[in-house]
């Protein structure tokens, strides 16, 4: 037989983390045990209120852990950003660490310096430091206080315009520059015809050609020209930096003839420092 329990329900408190099993267990006594319908009543109540007490607990919570994955996920793709920079994209070289990698840089650099400090850097070779161009392969010459930029064209005939029905048989100039020091430098054959050219030295029908501007010579310098039998024939004047005229034509060269001059001639380029 139950012995019932006609005390009053105490007011309902709000349970904590700590007692939410306790605080049920006690309502659950109280419906079975309470004798006023009432005090039974209230114990229902307050069990309704626990239960919602309970889910709001809960949803409460759900968002913390919902943060908190969002934070792990974050950090995540931070992680893997750490993980990607652990391999040099250039070398393809992967490290366990990102540590491991930036040790390996900073040992490379060291090497590299006292490479340089002791001149036993190889010019002709690539030596990289993870992705870092060796600056000694670039085209440059030791002026004795600095690296200036130098550059060399290699034989070009692009540009050259031919005067007064000269023939280019096989007329090349070169640039090359060291710094601001510029040299242009020609070699190859040019046929005059067997009239005119010669006889009109010193005038615009004594012009054989005119050079690129990019070969532009300095000042108003001229040469002597020899024939194909390497005898002088002429001598050669440069007009505005870019056009050979003949100036005087050799004591008992016919100036009636074709004549074949043959260049082998280097000259200071414009901007050149004598």
């Amino acid at each position: 037989m139950t012995n019932y329990d006609y005390s009053p329900v105490p007011s309902y408190v709000a349970p904590t983390q700590g007692n939410m099993e306790q605080a049920a267990a006690q309502i659950a006594n109280w419906l079975r045990t309470k004798g006023n319908g009432q005090d039974v009543r209230e114990s229902l109540a307050q069990a309704v209120q626990l239960f919602g007490d309970v889910a709001t607990q809960f949803i409460n919570e759900a968002s913390g852990l919902k943060g908190q994955f969002n934070s792990a996920v974050a950090n995540a793709n931070t992680n893997s950003e750490v993980a990607a920079a652990r391999t040099s994209t250039t070398s393809g070289t992967g490290y366990n660490t990102l540590g491991a990698r930036l040790d390996a840089i900073d040992t490379e650099q060291a090497s590299h310096d006292s490479s340089i400090k002791n001149n036993l850097v190889d010019k002709t070779s690539n030596q990289d430091v993870d992705g870092i161009k060796n600056f000694l392969q670039l085209p440059t010459v030791n002026s004795g206080r600095s690296l200036l930029p130098a550059s060399d064209s290699g034989w070009l005939q692009s540009g050259v315009t031919m005067l007064n029905s000269c023939v280019n048989n096989s007329f090349y100039y070169r640039i090359i520059t060291l710094g601001s020091f510029k040299l242009i430098c020609f070699k190859g054959q040019v046929t005059l015809p067997a009239s005119g050219v010669l006889a009109n030295g010193y005038t615009d029908a004594g012009n054989i050609l005119t050079l690129p501007s990019s070969a532009t010579i300095d000042g108003s310098e001229g040469f002597a020209a020899t024939g194909w039998g390497g005898y002088p024939v002429c001598g050669i004047r440069v007009i505005n930096g870019l056009t050979f005229q003949v100036g005087d034509v050799t004591t008992g060269v016919s100036k009636t003839d074709s004549q074949s001059l043959v260049f082998n001639n280097i000259l200071f380029g414009l901007d050149a420092v004598e």
